[in-house]
């Protein structure tokens, strides 16, 4: 799962930052692994498995205020698939 966000982090020209908490149900588990990525898909904040704790980065501004996105015309067509058959097997 974390290198599906470093991907769309990549792909989309984008920060993602996932948050999940530390949970342990009978039938749940959340490993509370926050993490942040930057545009490039460099994994730049992490939290630590199974503790709970607070996640940050820091960014210029100024990659906020621009955009950064690629066409999606420029992405091969075996990666546009891929990412479909990902997302209707993510639906279920």
């Amino acid at each position: 799962m974390l290198n599906n966000q470093a991907a769309l982090a990549t792909l989309l020209k984008m920060v993602v930052v996932r948050s999940n908490i530390v949970m342990v149900e009978e039938n749940a588990l959340g490993a509370g692994d926050s993490n942040i990525w930057d545009m490039d898909g460099v994994l730049v904040a992490e939290g630590e498995p199974f503790t709970e704790c607070l996640v940050s980065a820091e960014f210029d501004r100024q990659i906020f205020l621009e955009e950064h996105w690629i066409d999606r015309r420029e992405l091969p067509p075996a990666l546009l698939e891929m990412i479909a058959q990902a997302a209707k097997e993510y639906t279920g």
